[in-house]
């Protein structure tokens, strides 16, 4: 591939990118990014990349960003950005901003899946906490079930199917493996919340076939209660779009 196709199409998806965050880099100038990018534009290969955080928030601003974005463009090939950020607020919340996207695009491509799925799980813990040892160890294992998605050869949809399924595991893990710092044991009050979001974007079988770029977005934006002991508040309901083939003449 040369150069000037490779600048192209990073410059695609940075632009599709910033027109689903709002148009401008300023929704990704916030605190700790966690971002998953696969760009193929190799035939007959597959592009993955799997980027898992955990993020402690400590002076009450809640502005994290978590982006998947996949990008193909190519003959027989695949694309797979998974993003998953699990956000423990240990203070008093004074901003909430976070941000939580998927980006899917095939272009000019045939026989080609790209999927990006973000999922983003904040979690007001009410002061400071650690993961039990067996947290760690069962969210270990979760992260290297993920992984292994690479050498799966599942398609796009299926393989979607797998990482939800794994994000509500990480979301149980979280929320029964957290104790307070110095404990040997026990669990706080948590007060969770979570985005998710995803897309596939295949393209049929078929020379010449080509499709345009999709883009979804589901940012959270939802108040912890400032107070020391936290409160339950509402989840929204995690969303993600159903796989959307587009095709040319």
């Amino acid at each position: 591939m040369s150069i000037s196709r490779m600048k192209r199409a990073a410059a695609t998806v940075l632009v599709t990118l910033m027109v689903v965050v709002g148009g401008s880099q300023s929704a990704l100038a916030g605190g700790p990014n966690n971002t998953a990018t696969a760009i193929n534009t190799k035939a007959n290969s597959l592009k993955f990349d799997l980027s898992f955080d955990i993020v402690r928030v400590v002076d009450g601003v809640v502005d994290q960003t978590n982006a998947a974005v996949a990008y193909a463009s190519c003959t027989n090939c695949m694309s797979v950005a998974i993003a998953i950020q699990v956000v423990l607020v240990t203070t008093d919340v004074t901003s909430v901003a976070p941000v939580n996207v998927a980006v899917a695009v095939n272009q000019n491509c045939t026989s080609c899946q790209a999927l990006a799925s973000a999922f983003q799980f904040i979690m007001s813990t009410g002061g400071p906490v650690t993961l039990s040892h067996d947290g760690r160890k069962t969210l270990e294992d979760i992260r290297k079930q993920l992984d292994a998605l690479r050498t799966s050869g599942l398609p796009a949809d299926q393989m979607l199917a797998q990482v939800q399924q794994l994000d509500a595991q990480i979301v149980q893990v979280v929320q029964t493996s957290l104790v307070p710092v110095g404990s040997k044991g026990g669990e706080g009050s948590p007060s969770p919340e979570s985005s998710a979001t995803a897309e596939v974007s295949p393209s049929p079988t078929g020379s010449g076939s080509s499709a345009s770029p999709s883009s979804s977005a589901s940012p959270t934006a939802t108040s912890t209660p400032s107070s020391g002991t936290p409160s339950a508040s509402p989840s929204p309901t995690p969303s993600g779009s159903s796989p959307s083939p587009s095709t040319s003449p």
